[in-house]
């Protein structure tokens, strides 16, 4: 009689595990993953499909001659951040040893960062706009779109911060240069940041920190009065209003309010100009136009 023990086909994948390492969201990637026919007899094989849908094998099946190969192409296309790890599974017809191999790693966002550490103002006069400019980088090797805000501007009144451009796209390894213009509306210290929010990916996945100090400027009259003495009735008298900014930093600016109508039975002002800017450490001279409309003491 004769003896023996029936096998069947026999097969290995060319890897146990494949480790894709850190890869970018919604970037395609392709790999080769090999099936070898290590028995005696043809094979035939299919595959059980990845149950994540982030993978695409090609072929399906097929059928594996003595010593041969079948090149497997595998598509991956991560659309989740975070870890992943999914099984290929193969199986041959009279064998019920499956072959698989496990592929893993890891799905990232688009890396990028900022040319400074911090936005700093410092110290900053009211009501002035004070600009500053940095880069944003992508340095991944795949586009970004991108949004910048700030957070914390507007929560109270209106906003003090102006972004130019406030959102974008961005090649792979291109740069663009961001203005940030600063209006401040309210005499406080300012510790805010700039957030950069990506997309279908992420909201503040990078901040930057903005720190100023908004203070008013030191101003006042270099006279407290104006006297004219004694003056014709109804003819215009000229004398100047000197404005001294004494702060060494901060900029001024001046509005001379209109005229009551009822004082001016009494008498008339006007004034070369409105409005200005004072500079630190400096004077503004305003000439001012009076006439007197009624006799007597004003």
């Amino acid at each position: 009689w004769l003896t023996g023990i029936g096998i069947g086909p026999k097969g290995a994948l060319s890897y146990d595990v494949l480790d894709l390492g850190d890869v970018f969201v919604g970037h395609p990637y392709s790999y080769t993953l090999s099936i070898d026919n290590k028995g005696d007899i043809p094979a035939a094989w299919r595959l059980n499909p990845p149950e994540s849908d982030a993978f695409v094998v090609e072929p399906t099946s097929g059928e594996l001659a003595v010593s041969g190969t079948q090149q497997l192409s595998v598509e991956f296309l991560g659309s989740t951040l975070g870890e992943f790890c999914e099984l290929v599974d193969v199986e041959l017809d009279g064998s019920n040893e499956r072959l698989t191999c496990q592929f893993k790693g890891h799905v990232i966002g688009p890396t990028f960062h900022f040319d400074v550490d911090v936005v700093e103002y410092g110290l900053c006069s009211f009501a002035f706009a004070h600009e500053r400019t940095l880069e944003l980088t992508n340095t991944a090797d795949i586009p970004m779109d991108f949004i910048l805000k700030i957070p914390q501007d507007g929560q109270y009144g209106a906003p003090e911060f102006l972004l130019e451009p406030s959102s974008g796209s961005l090649a792979p390894g291109a740069s663009v240069t961001i203005k940030v213009t600063f209006t401040p509306a309210t005499i406080k210290v300012y510790d805010f940041y700039i957030v950069v929010d990506v997309p279908n990916v992420g909201e503040a996945l990078l901040s930057l920190p903005v720190q100023a100090e908004c203070k008013v400027a030191d101003v006042s009259l270099l006279r407290d009065d104006l006297d004219l003495g004694e003056c014709f009735l109804r003819y215009p008298y000229e004398t100047d209003l000197i404005l001294v900014n004494r702060s060494a930093e901060l900029q001024a600016r001046f509005d001379i309010q209109p005229q009551e109508k009822p004082t001016t039975v009494i008498g008339e002002y006007s004034c070369d100009r409105i409005s200005g800017i004072i500079a630190p450490n400096s004077r503004e001279s305003v000439r001012v136009t009076v006439r007197c409309n009624r006799l007597g003491n004003f």
